[in-house]
Parts: structure tokens; sequence; C-alpha cells
């Protein structure tokens, strides 16, 4: 009876912090805002290609609407991490190309964060 006791102790006690870690983490990830303040959706990228090779992808827009907490309507960004923060897209020179890519990494699955 003692172990049945403890068992059901036990249960209750990670079913406490996995409801606790589900609460906090799970909405987090849809509601987070980014460096601009603008809400974050989280996005899946299936690499079926050569999951051994790094996935870069670039993602830019333009700041539609002002919230007060980012940047100006009407500037261009794009993404610089896999948390969805932008960067004012800067001016590169036709003789010193760079990349705005974001590696994404290995794999066959992927996540990052959108603005949105």
């Amino acid at each position: 009876m003692d172990g049945c006791r403890r068992l059901r102790r036990v249960l209750l006690r990670a079913m406490s912090v996995a409801a606790l870690v589900a609460a906090t983490w799970i909405p987090s990830l849809a509601l987070a805002n980014n460096n601009a303040g603008l809400r974050t959706i989280p996005l899946t990228i299936n690499n079926n290609v050569n999951p051994a090779a790094n996935l870069y992808v670039l993602i830019f827009g333009v700041i539609n609407r002002d919230n007060g907490l980012g940047f100006p309507v009407g500037t261009n960004v794009y993404v610089t991490d896999a948390q969805g923060d932008v960067a004012i897209t800067p001016a590169i020179p036709g003789n010193a190309p760079q990349s705005l890519s974001l590696n994404v990494g290995a794999g066959k699955v992927n996540q990052l964060t959108l603005p949105k």
C-alpha cells in the first residue's frame, strides 16, 4: 500500500511539471516577440533533398505596422536568426556581395521562428 502512495505521489509531481512546461513553453512559441516587438510563429522546414548538408534560407520583408516597439513602418528587414529576430537590410555593394541567408543547420527537420 505504501508503494502505491509513493508511486501516485511521483506521478502527480511528474504530471504537474509536465503541465507547467506545456503551459509556459508551448504558448510562448506562438506568442513570443522578436527584437522588433513583432509577434512570432513557429515554422518547421523538412529537408528531404540532402539532410546531411546545412540548409540556408533567406527571409525578408517590410514592416507594415507600427506597434511602437520596433522599426518604423516601411523599413526593409531580414530574419537574422532562428528565433525570428530581424535587422534592417543593409546596402550591399555589387563588388563585395554578402549573403543575408540564415543557416538553419543540417538535418531532415529544421525548426525556426518567423515574425508575423
